[in-house]
């Protein structure tokens, strides 16, 4: 199994609800609400090959989304996907948050 991660810090007006109801919009995954002693509240999509997508709350107008990607899958072809689904991630999820300040960051949970 091979693991790919990625994270950016971001701001956005828009506030954790809208955020949930954007990216479920723009799909293909259904983004549920979470809450974690630790985390607070936050978002996550289960997308294919164990993998998962989630946006934290950062501060006021702050977010982090964190990407996990863990196929079962041959090395290269892995890459392959991973490099599909970061280019949405950059593409689209995050211009349809409109967001702003985007910087790479390290993910929360590996």
């Amino acid at each position: 199994m091979h693991f790919f991660y990625r994270a950016y810090t971001f701001t956005s007006p828009l506030l954790l609800p809208q955020i949930r109801d954007t990216l479920n919009k723009l799909g293909p995954w259904e983004w549920i609400d979470r809450d974690n002693d630790d985390l607070g509240e936050y978002l996550s999509a289960h997308i294919p090959e164990d993998s998962w997508l989630k946006l934290y709350v950062r501060g006021t107008g702050a977010y982090q989304l964190d990407i996990k990607f863990r196929p079962e899958m041959e090395k290269a072809v892995a890459e392959k996907a991973f490099d599909v689904l970061h280019e949405r991630v950059k593409t689209v999820l995050l211009p349809g948050l409109k967001a702003t300040q985007i910087e790479p960051t390290p993910p929360v949970d590996r």
